[in-house]
C-alpha cells in the first residue's frame, strides 16, 4: 500500500511539473487610448494669449472676448491623433502661445503651432504632449491677428536701413520713430541699467486723439533676484500699421514722457532701387506723402543736367500715404548714368525740393 501511495505522489508531481513548464500564451498588446485633453477649456482658465510668427508677435491679449473665442476654438478643435513624434513644442511658421492661470495637463502654457502648407492642421499642447488637431477657426484667428495694429518686432528681423538708424542713437533713453509708407517702426529705449533683470513692456496704444499715445512699463528686478552683473539696455521695438504720417507720444505707466526723434520717408517706389536701369517710357508705382497729393519726378544726367520733369498726382494728399501709378516718356540722355529724383515744388516760391534720389543707369 505504501508503494502504491508513493507511486501516485511521484506521478502527481511529475504531471504538475510538466504543466508548470508549459509556455503561457503572450498577452495581446493593449493600445493606449488617447483622449483630447482640452475639450473643456474655458476662458476663465486663460490669463493671456500671444500670436507669434518668426519676426513678430502681438502684445499680450487679455481682452475677455478674445479669450472666450480662443477657448471655444481650442475646446472644439477636431482631434485627429496624438503627435507620433512630438518635438519640443515651438511656434512653427506662426502660432499662438496660450498662458493658463493654473497648470493643466502638466503645463501652464499651451502652444498652438502650424505651418501654412499644412492648412488647418495644427499641433496643440505642452512640450512632449502635443495633439494633432484640425480647426479652420483657430488657424484663421492666428492669421488675422498677425495683421494687428501694433506688433512687437525682434531687432534681428528689422530692415538694415532701419536698424542702422536706430543704432545711431547708441541705446540712449528715448523713443525713435521711423515712419515709412508701408509701416512705422518705433524703438523705445529705457537707457543704461546697472544689471540684468530689467524689461520694457508694451501696455497701451491710443489713437483716438492727436498725437497717438503709446504707454510702456519698465519692470525692475526684485530684491533677491539672480541677475547678471553687467550693464544692460532694455528696449522694445513696435511695428505700427499706419496709413498716414502722424505724431507719436510715448510715456511710461507713471506718466514719464520719452523724448522723441523721428525720421519720415517721403516716398516708396515699387521695384526701383539705386543702380537700376530705366528706359523710356517709364512706369512708376508706389506711395508718397505730399501736400494735396501733388509731387514730381525729375530725370537728370550724370552731370545733374535736367532731362525731364513730370508732374504727378497721388490718390490722396498728406498726411496720408497716397498711392500712385503713372507712365511717362523722357528724352534720351547723353550719359549712361544719371539720377531719378522724387520730390515736390515749394508752395512758397515754386523751387524744387528733393525728397528721395536714386542713382540710375539709362538703357540705350
Amino acid at each position: 500500500m505504501k508503494k502504491v501511495l508513493a507511486f501516485l505522489i511521484i506521478m502527481s508531481l511529475t504531471i504538475l511539473g510538466i504543466a508548470g513548464c508549459r509556455a503561457e500564451p503572450n498577452p495581446e498588446p493593449s493600445e493606449e487610448k488617447v483622449e483630447y485633453g482640452y475639450g473643456e477649456l474655458e476662458a476663465r482658465d486663460i490669463s493671456a494669449i500671444e500670436i507669434v510668427a518668426e519676426d513678430i508677435k502681438t502684445p499680450a491679449i487679455e481682452d475677455r472676448e478674445a479669450l472666450e473665442q480662443v477657448a471655444k476654438y481650442i475646446s472644439e478643435a477636431k482631434f485627429l491623433e496624438a503627435a507620433k513624434d512630438p518635438s519640443p513644442v515651438e511656434i512653427a511658421e506662426r502660432g499662438m502661445r496660450v498662458n493658463l492661470k493654473e497648470e493643466l495637463n502638466g503645463s501652464n502654457i499651451i502652444i498652438v503651432s502650424y505651418r501654412e502648407r499644412d492648412g488647418n492642421r495644427l499641433y496643440l499642447g505642452p512640450q512632449g504632449h502635443e495633439y494633432l488637431v484640425e480647426s479652420k477657426e483657430l488657424a484663421d484667428y492666428i492669421k488675422s491677428n498677425l495683421k494687428g495694429k501694433v506688433l512687437i518686432v525682434e531687432e534681428e528681423y528689422l530692415p538694415q536701413e532701419i536698424k542702422e538708424w536706430f543704432d545711431s542713437f547708441e541705446n540712449k533713453e528715448g523713443a525713435y520713430v521711423y515712419q515709412h509708407p508701408d509701416e512705422t517702426f518705433i524703438k523705445i529705449s529705457a537707457g543704461e541699467k546697472p544689471t540684468g533683470g530689467y524689461s520694457l513692456d508694451y501696455r497701451e496704444f491710443t489713437e483716438k486723439e492727436y498725437p497717438v499715445e503709446i504707454v510702456v512699463e519698465l519692470t525692475e528686478p526684485k530684491e533677491g533676484d539672480a541677475v547678471t552683473e553687467a550693464l544692460t539696455y532694455p528696449s522694445l521695438i513696435l511695428k505700427v500699421d499706419s496709413e498716414q504720417v502722424t505724431k507719436y507720444e510715448v510715456k511710461s505707466v507713471d506718466g514719464k514722457e520719452f523724448s522723441i526723434e523721428e525720421k519720415i520717408i517721403f516716398s516708396k517706389i515699387d521695384e526701383l532701387k539705386s543702380g537700376d536701369t530705366i528706359s523710356s517710357p517709364l512706369r512708376l508705382k508706389g506711395k508718397v506723402v505730399a501736400f494735396e497729393g501733388a509731387f514730381g519726378i525729375r530725370i537728370l544726367d550724370s552731370k545733374d543736367k535736367e532731362i525731364h520733369v513730370e508732374h504727378l498726382q497721388a490718390e490722396a494728399g498728406g498726411p496720408a500715404w497716397g498711392s500712385f501709378n503713372a507712365e511717362f516718356s523722357f528724352p534720351a540722355p547723353d550719359t549712361d548714368n544719371g539720377y531719378l529724383e522724387i520730390g515736390e515744388f515749394s508752395a512758397k516760391d515754386g523751387s524744387w525740393v528733393v525728397k528721395e534720389r536714386y542713382e540710375v543707369r539709362f538703357k540705350k
